[in-house]
């Protein structure tokens, strides 16, 4: 369980902020319609049924607690700090093995910073509260592994500001509605990942008037983003997709720290949390910084994970 206690600083040091952009007819908008009120994390209960404890450290306390219709697992509950409180929730759909929908609390703080839902055990979208106000201020959308949208609110909880779009998991075109009119007046064009053109909408009209072009050696995202957060090969995959990106188990001896990210603790009771939250995205910088982002936040020790601390509990 020492490997498994060092992986926590890496994984909490992945963190990273979403900016968003949509190549949408709308902006703002999503399959559920425009974004304009705050939404809320809340936890999902996750109780009922029999139950099935494991104690992993052996401290006495359970750190997994499975919930069961029958011999069917319908939900689990993973203590990642061995502090006694939850701070994963899974949940499965009919068949008990298969992730549907997943929660995480990053900081420990007993708040819920991140979800995700999953189609066909695939990742499919994550909401994100990267400020810790307890509002969701960050959407991704993904295409296999790859990062294929994403939004951001920036000033105005609930109100999506930023719009993200990405090809074949490289950063595309950024989108800014600077005054929060509902209208886009910035338009940011990469190509490759590296920043080409700033196209701009001075008189309010909606519609661009200046082109600047980009400095040389000026901002770049050459780096495909995963959903996950996981690493990617450089070049598109041939094969299969990355296992990392669908569903979050990664295969037996994958994970940091040497720990086993391939043991999903099923009803037998595994002897290692669920490593796929090892290579789960969380949040670690201010949705108020106005640029595309996908820059790592500072070591979990001195950032979000120290920040607020146990205090919520």
């Amino acid at each position: 369980m020492r490997e498994l206690r060092w992986g926590h600083s890496k994984w909490m040091a992945t963190l990273v902020l979403f900016v968003a952009c949509n190549r949408g007819d709308g902006e703002g908008t999503t399959a559920g319609g425009k974004r304009s009120e705050p939404q809320p994390l809340t936890r999902r209960d996750c109780s009922g049924g029999g139950t099935q404890r494991v104690d992993v450290n052996n401290d006495g306390r359970p750190d997994i607690t499975h919930r069961l219709d029958g011999d069917r697992r319908t939900c689990s509950e993973v203590d990642m700090n061995f502090d006694g409180h939850p701070d994963l929730v899974r949940f499965y759909e009919s068949d008990g093995k298969t992730l549907k929908f997943e929660q995480h609390d990053f900081d420990f703080d007993g708040r819920i910073d991140d979800q995700a839902s999953y189609e066909g055990g695939k990742l499919a979208r994550k909401e994100l509260d990267t400020n810790f106000d307890g509002l969701v201020d960050s959407w991704m959308w993904c295409k296999g592994p790859l990062m294929e949208r994403a939004e951001r609110a920036r000033r105005k909880p609930g109100r999506v500001d930023t719009w993200e779009h990405y090809e074949n998991g490289l950063l595309a075109e950024v989108k800014y509605d600077e005054n929060n009119d509902g209208v886009v007046e910035k338009w940011d064009e990469y190509r490759k990942g590296a920043l080409f053109e700033t196209r701009l909408d001075t008189d309010n009209d909606g519609k661009a008037d200046r082109v600047d072009a980009a400095e040389l050696g000026g901002d770049s995202q050459d780096e495909r983003v995963s959903c996950d957060g996981s690493p990617l090969p450089a070049e598109p995959p041939s094969g299969p997709a990355n296992v990392f990106g669908d569903g979050g188990i990664a295969p037996e001896g994958a994970g940091d720290g040497g720990v086993p990210l391939g043991t999903d603790p099923g009803l037998s009771g595994a002897a290692t949390l669920d490593g796929g939250v090892g290579r789960q995205l969380a949040t670690g910088t201010s949705a108020g910084d106005a640029g595309p982002m996908l820059r790592p936040a500072p070591d979990a020790g001195t950032a979000t994970g120290a920040a607020r601390g146990d205090a919520g509990r």
